[in-house]
């Protein structure tokens, strides 16, 4: 844990020894949450277009280029990779057969359901804390202002909670938190 200059003294001090927690915890999961994502088979660039794509809003290849701040050719790869696994298929836009768009299949959408739920299981240590303790952070971790807790997942990744390698692409900030 890292602690500021103050130790944890004063306003200033105990804010910075607390967001040092917060960020040891973060890190700390990072290779849980790589870890998950190899079980599935899936980079960072693989989780990133899950996170964006629907099966009910096919998005233009160009767009999901400039989501995830890479190039076209980079966005063709990790669609690629997608689409040998089913996951994504590409269509032609009905107003401009030129354009191709993408939009997740059913089985993507289960696998992408699979894969958040996988995400969202507690680790074992978390799951021994008992529910006072749970309820304070549920209740501390609530009263952050919305900001820092990110834009939130599109709605199809939101129900596997049941409550509510970057392929060259830039890291971009990506949240876990449904709606």
């Amino acid at each position: 844990m890292s602690e500021g200059p103050s130790e944890g003294v004063g306003e200033v001090g105990v804010a910075h020894a607390v967001w040092g927690q917060v960020l040891d915890l973060a890190m700390h999961q990072r290779r849980r949450f790589f870890q998950v994502l190899a079980d599935f088979g899936f980079t960072f660039g693989d989780f990133r277009a899950l996170v964006v794509m629907e099966p009910d809003q096919p998005m233009p290849m160009g767009s999901l280029a400039q989501v995830w701040e890479c190039d076209a050719s980079n966005a063709t790869w990790v669609v690629d990779r997608l689409e040998e696994r089913g996951l994504v298929e590409r269509r032609t836009l009905p107003t401009d057969r030129r354009v191709k768009t993408v939009a997740l299949t059913e089985v993507g959408l289960k696998t992408k359901a699979e894969l958040f739920a996988a995400l969202y299981r507690p680790p074992p240590e978390f799951l021994a804390l008992d529910t006072e303790r749970l309820e304070a952070l549920r209740a501390a971790l609530g009263s952050l202002p919305r900001s820092m807790m990110g834009g939130g997942l599109p709605r199809s990744a939101a129900g596997f909670r049941g409550d509510g390698d970057s392929a060259g692409c830039a890291p971009g900030p990506v949240s876990l938190r449904p709606f």
